[in-house]
């Protein structure tokens, strides 16, 4: 599987010739982002984070529920938001099989009291996206460390940090304060990686940093 981060919480998962994306739009742009011939389908974690219009024959979701897109299966759910200052009155967490690699599980603008149905989906990920950028805007550092933690993954991919690139409402903490809170140096890649040329760490999960 690969997986591409371009800001924000903006994600795309890609099998085969088949890719899903997640709250593909960032603050800065009213615009949709992430386009590509083998694109299916869009899901949101709000409805506010929709911006712009989705290319022909791509599906929008919003909604809790099950889903299968191509090798994909997806799984929402409706869960407590952040309260953050977008305005933000409702969130999903997501659940990905994509295969081979296992499960993702994408945390998007959840409360740091994660609650248990949405903690009970996630827990099964092998693999964590995780907000970790605060002020404001979501998780904050710490939050994020507690919500790893609690949920166990092999793997955590922080994201809606300063990247130095992404533009938002109030300034971001930057990546380094979330790697610094686990004790551990994380691996780093640019834009995407293939989940086949990710390694275990050796106690705990381990940090992984895609740079947009």
């Amino acid at each position: 599987m690969e997986l591409e981060y371009f800001g924000a919480n903006a994600i795309k998962l890609k099998v085969g010739s088949t890719s899903i994306g997640f709250d593909l739009s960032l603050p800065d742009q009213d615009k949709f982002i992430g386009a590509s011939k083998e694109l299916r389908a869009v899901f949101y974690t709000d409805s506010s984070k929709v911006k712009g219009n989705l290319p022909e024959g791509v599906m929008k979701f919003e909604m809790s529920g099950e889903y299968e897109i191509g090798p994909f299966s997806v799984q929402a759910l409706a869960t407590k938001p952040y309260g953050d200052v977008y305005g933000t009155n409702s969130s999903n967490v997501y659940l990905v099989d994509g295969g081979e690699f296992g499960l993702i599980g994408i945390v998007g603008y959840t409360n740091k009291e994660l609650d248990e149905k949405a903690g009970e989906l996630l827990a099964n990920a092998r693999l964590l996206f995780v907000p970790v950028g605060g002020t404001g805007l979501g998780l904050e550092p710490e939050e994020a460390l507690k919500i790893a933690k609690d949920l166990n993954a092999e793997f955590v991919v922080p994201i809606h940090f300063d990247d130095g690139k992404t533009k938002y409402e109030s300034p971001q903490a930057k990546v380094e304060e979330f790697t610094k809170l686990v004790g551990a140096e994380p691996e780093v890649f640019e834009v995407k990686l293939n989940t086949k040329s990710l390694n275990p760490g050796a106690d705990g999960f381990k940090v992984v940093v895609i740079k947009p």
